[in-house]
């Protein structure tokens, strides 16, 4: 079995804080890259919607969806939501994403290429 590269992997997650640009078009193409689908109503983990001044998103990994205001260009508020009520939550200073999907495998990789290199120790 063939994995991706661990140079796939160098590249951080996307993090939003407050005050940070953001190119709302652009921001769903790139969750849509790293495995995001789109969808109207975010109620699951992998899912994205951007509608208006607003995005919603689930992180693969979180335990609940974020809410993400957008004015003049610029995070505004990152506040977490119930996906069943959909009513926001607590507010959050920053918000890191998650792949939803494992990088290309490309030409792939021996697993053995992701293990850094060690010592054994000598017995007696």
């Amino acid at each position: 079995r063939l994995y991706a590269p661990p140079s796939a992997f160098d590249a951080a997650p996307p993090l939003l804080r407050h005050g940070d640009r953001i190119d709302m078009g652009g921001f769903a193409r790139d969750m849509e890259s790293i495995g995001y689908v789109v969808d109207e109503r975010v109620d699951e983990p992998g899912e994205v919607a951007v509608r208006g001044d607003v995005i919603d998103i689930f992180p693969a990994d979180a335990g609940l969806p974020a809410r993400i205001d957008v004015v003049e260009g610029r995070v505004a508020a990152i506040r977490r939501y119930d996906p069943a009520t959909q009513l926001s939550g607590e507010e959050c200073g920053e918000l890191e994403i998650g792949r939803a999907v494992e990088p290309d495998v490309g030409a792939g990789v021996a697993i053995l290429i992701h293990l850094r290199p060690g010592v054994l120790p000598a017995t007696c």
